[in-house]
Formats: C-alpha cells, structure tokens, sequence
C-alpha cells in the first residue's frame, strides 16, 4: 500500500445507546481509491461525514499527518482546503441562484484572498480540467445537465487542490453514460493530481471497475478489508459472499433465470449487551461461539482483513 495520506483509528459514532459507526480503523494512501460498501443504513455516509467533520464522534484521524479530529475555528478551515466532499446529489448540492464559477471559485473564496484574475484563471483551469466549458461559467445549475451540475460539483472540490476527495455516491443519481464518464473523470483526476479518493457506494460493478481497496460494513462495522481483486475473487465474510452473490452481472443476459440467494431475516443491530458477532442472526455459516465471542479485525492473508471467527487466528 502507499504511503498513508489519512489515517483513522477506532471511530466511533453513537446515536444513544446505538453505534452507527462502530470503532472504524483504516488507511488512506496517497493516490488511492478506497470504497467503502455495505448495506443501506450500515454506517457509510455516517463515517465519512465524521471524516470530513460534519458530525462529532470518538476516536482519532490524521491528515497528512496532522490530528483533524478536535480541530476548531481556523484551523479547521484551512484543514479543508486539503480535503474536499463530493455529495450524492448534485443538484441539491449547487446553489440555484449562483453561477457556475462562482460556485467552482467558493472554496478559494472561502479559504483565502486571492486577486481577480488569478481567481478567474484557477477556476478556468478547474472547468477545462473537469471538462466544463469556459463560455458556460456563467450560465446557472439549471442550464445544465445532471451529468454537468456533478462535474461542476467536482470542479468546486479540485479548485483548492486537496489531496484527499470524500465521494458520498458520486454517481448514483447519473445514468449509465453519464456514469461512466464522471467515473473515468475521478480515475484521470487520481493519475493526473495525485488525489486520494473514499467512495461510499452501493454499486458493487462501479466499485469494482474504479477502486484499488475495499472496505465493506455491516451494521456500523468494517467486517472486511482487501484490495478489490482479491476481495471480489475470494471474500471472505459471509456477509461479503451475501453481498457479492446479490449484486447484479455486468452481462443483462447472464441475469437471465439467475436465482440470487438472499440473507434471512433483517439488518438490525444486536442489543448493546449482546457479546456475540453483529451478523450472527443473519449468519449461513454461524457456529455456536459465534454468539458469545464478538470477533475482531484480524489479517486472514497479507492485507485481507476480516472480522470472523472462521478466519481468527486467535479468539478474543
């Protein structure tokens, strides 16, 4: 793995007596993608909202090797500047009554004087980088299309030239298209800029086609961590496998007749007094410790973690 760019370490985040996310550790390297996937509800969008300091929460995260996690006021700010959030949805994300530059140039704005013309030329090159033409920036977000309004949003998070891009869903609101063109826009990104991605998705095809790791969650837990060949050729949490086995096929003609087996029962978290594992209930392949012993994050194989007792090296 390269170098680590941002480092979490046993985040977590209570609603009450529930833990949405529950002590999350894990790396970021520089110029890597990460996705992070799961079931809805499962603590994904939760996490990386703490990352980027939208929510409080419990634990530790560096950047750059710095401790953001009590970080206030103006030191806060110029923290941002070096990590930037890309949301869901992009017409929900841009102000309706601003222009497209302006909305690009906010963050330089917001993080430093800067002269006119200088300001104009960063966001021109922001634009000719995302593939935003210059002659549009003044038009507004409802003059272009979904796919556009998203790559101005991306174009709002490069300007300030951070090393680290959160993406919540980036593009499940897009069409297949669409899709594909904002994705092969964050793969050049990566390689011509040197940013580091966490992508938050459901689409198992689209995580798999852009990342380098994957990081899956259940119930507000990272139950598995593997680089993304290895994880889809050979996952080894039954939960994983479940998820795997429902995600549709690239091919529409091999879903033809396909029976996909599905989990038993709900995804619901287990009583705070419960000792066991999360996803016992659930479980194909639970055994009788599996309700007694709650297992931890343990390397199965070299840099393929998993939170399993079939794989434990060691019961906790």
């Amino acid at each position: 793995m390269p170098e680590a760019i941002l480092r979490v370490r046993n985040l977590t985040k209570r609603y009450g007596t529930i833990a949405a996310v529950d002590d999350a550790s894990f790396d970021l390297g520089k110029g890597e993608v990460l996705a992070i996937v799961g079931e809805s509800g499962c603590g994904k969008t939760t996490l990386l909202r703490a990352i980027d300091r939208l929510t409080d929460f419990q634990g530790l995260i560096e950047l750059e090797g710095r401790d953001i996690s009590r970080m206030e006021g103006r030191a806060l700010r110029r923290m941002r500047r070096s990590m930037q959030m890309i949301f869901q949805s992009p017409s929900s994300a841009l102000d309706p009554r601003m222009k497209a530059g302006d909305i690009i140039a906010e963050p330089l704005r917001i993080h430093g004087r800067i002269e006119r013309t200088m300001l104009k030329e960063e966001v021109g090159k922001a634009a000719d980088a995302v593939g935003i033409d210059r002659k549009d920036l003044d038009l507004t977000p409802d003059r272009f299309s979904l796919g556009q309004k998203q790559r101005i949003a991306i174009a709002r998070a490069i300007i300030s030239k951070p090393s680290v891009i959160l993406a919540d869903e980036p593009v499940s609101s897009l069409d297949a298209p669409l899709r594909r063109g904002v994705l092969d826009l964050i793969g050049n990104l990566r390689k011509e800029m040197g940013i580091s991605f966490i992508i938050v998705s459901h689409d198992l095809e689209m995580v798999r086609s852009i990342s380098d790791r994957v990081i899956v969650m259940n119930l507000g837990r990272i139950v598995e961590e593997a680089k993304t060949d290895e994880l889809y050729s050979n996952p080894l949490h039954p939960f994983t496998k479940a998820l795997l086995d429902a995600a549709s096929l690239p091919d529409p003609i091999d879903e033809i007749g396909r029976i996909r087996p599905s989990l038993p029962g709900e995804p619901v978290r287990p009583e705070p007094s419960f000792s066991g594992c999360p996803f016992q209930p659930r479980c194909r392949e639970s055994m009788a410790k599996c309700i007694s012993i709650r297992p931890g994050l343990d390397e199965a194989a070299a840099g393929h973690l998993v939170s399993c007792l079939l794989h434990q090296r060691k019961e906790r």
